[in-house]
């Protein structure tokens, strides 16, 4: 099989943009050419976070995390519908894009010791282990900043909309690690 090529500038420039390896972009011609096409449906796939289906390389990272308030008088209940807002908070919260990260997803673990924790899954592409280590730091405080509060009124989450009080006090949110694992 010939080496794998971008067919075009375009094609290496949404690569770029996308932080793509040319490993990890499955092509279909039979030159092995790498089109422009190819790098989308790369990262539509990447983007369902479904099955990936091809091998990317990378350090797989898997991370329980407790959501915790940093900032803030309100006590946050650790139920089912908290949990649930918080996971939709963290999705649009994590800075995905500015890492070498794909693949990522956010999920519910049910925790049979105690409270139900996040689960977050991604695949850092970059080698260094310094990258990797970022990429933890960000999925776990994606709000260092403060920029994006969640309010909180009698233990029960009413707004993730930093614009929209709805009554409740504003908190923080960040996360501690419970389990982590790289492979």
């Amino acid at each position: 099989m010939p080496r794998k090529t971008f067919n075009s500038d375009s094609a290496r420039e949404l690569a770029s943009k996308y932080k793509l390896k040319i490993v990890n972009i499955q092509t279909t011609r039979a030159d092995n050419k790498v089109t422009v096409k190819n790098v989308q449906d790369t990262m539509k796939a990447l983007k369902k976070i479904g099955p990936i289906p091809f091998q990317v390389q990378g350090n797989n990272v898997e991370l329980l995390i407790k959501p915790i308030i940093v900032l803030g008088n309100e006590k946050l209940i650790q139920n089912q519908k908290n949990l649930n807002l918080l996971k939709k908070w963290w999705e649009h919260r994590v800075p995905w894009g500015s890492d070498p990260v794909v693949g990522h997803k956010v999920s519910l673990f049910k925790n049979v010791k105690g409270p139900s924790l996040l689960k977050l899954s991604f695949i850092v592409t970059e080698p260094e282990p310094m990258e990797t280590e970022i990429s933890i730091e960000n999925a776990v405080d994606p709000d260092k900043d403060g920029n994006y509060p969640i309010y909180i009124k009698m233990g029960q989450i009413v707004s993730i909309d930093r614009n929209e009080s709805k009554g409740g006090q504003l908190a923080l949110v960040s996360g501690r690690i419970i389990k982590s694992y790289q492979a």
